[in-house]
C-alpha cells in the first residue's frame, strides 16, 4: 500500500510538472526547419516576493546596510549576466544534444524568456525556489511574435541565496525549454 502511494505521488508529481509549460498563443512549428536561434532574457514587470523589483531592492536597502550600493549594482549587472550566459549556455546545450539546432547571435529567430515573477525558497524548512516566466518566440526580420509559452511555478533550487538561486533558474530554464520543444517535435531530433 506504501509503495503504491509513492508511485501515485510521483505520477501525480510529474503530471504537475508537465501542465507547468503550456504554448499559449501561436504556433511553433516553424522551427522546425530552423538551424539556429537567438537568446535573450527579459526582466519586463517582474514581480520578487509580492514587490516590483524596485521595491524588492529598496526593501533589501536595510538588511543591506552600507553594501547596499554594491549589492545593487551586482543584482542589475553581474547577477543578470550570469543569468543571462546560464541560460543560454542551458539552452544552447540541451538543443545541442537533441538537434542540430545551434544558438547564435544572427539567427532570424529569437527565443526571449522573461522573468514574470519569482518567489525565493529557504533553507529550513526547505521550499524550492518557484519562478513564473513568459517566453516570445520573435520573428527578428518582421519583429512579429510567433508564439508565446508560459511556465508556472517552475521549482528550481532551495537556497535564499540570490545569485546562485538566478544561477538555478536560468539553468532549469533553458534545458526544460529546449527539451520540451524538442520532445513535443517543434525541432527536430538529430
Amino acid at each position: 500500500m506504501k509503495r503504491l502511494f509513492l508511485i501515485i505521488a510521483a505520477i501525480c508529481t510529474f503530471a504537475g510538472a508537465a501542465q507547468a509549460q503550456k504554448l499559449v498563443e501561436g504556433d511553433l512549428t516553424f522551427l522546425q526547419d530552423v538551424t539556429e536561434l537567438q537568446v535573450e532574457i527579459t526582466w519586463d514587470g517582474t514581480i520578487i516576493e509580492g514587490k516590483t523589483e524596485e521595491e524588492y531592492i529598496s526593501s533589501r536597502k536595510e538588511a543591506k546596510e552600507e553594501d547596499f550600493e554594491t549589492w545593487k549594482m551586482k543584482w542589475y549587472e553581474e547577477d543578470r549576466a550570469v543569468m543571462r550566459n546560464r541560460l543560454t549556455e542551458a539552452f544552447t546545450g540541451s538543443l545541442k544534444k537533441r538537434s542540430e539546432v545551434t544558438v547564435t547571435d544572427t539567427a532570424r529567430y529569437k527565443v526571449i524568456f522573461n522573468i514574470d515573477r519569482i518567489e525565493f525558497g529557504i533553507v529550513y524548512p526547505s521550499t524550492y525556489t518557484k519562478t513564473w516566466s513568459t517566453i516570445h518566440f520573435v520573428d527578428t526580420e518582421t519583429g512579429e511574435t510567433m508564439a508565446v509559452m508560459t511556465y508556472e511555478k517552475m521549482r528550481s533550487g532551495t537556497d535564499w541565496v540570490v545569485a546562485s538561486t538566478k544561477y538555478f533558474i536560468a539553468d532549469k530554464l533553458g534545458n526544460t525549454t529546449a527539451k520540451w520543444l524538442v520532445k513535443n517535435k517543434y525541432i527536430n531530433k538529430k
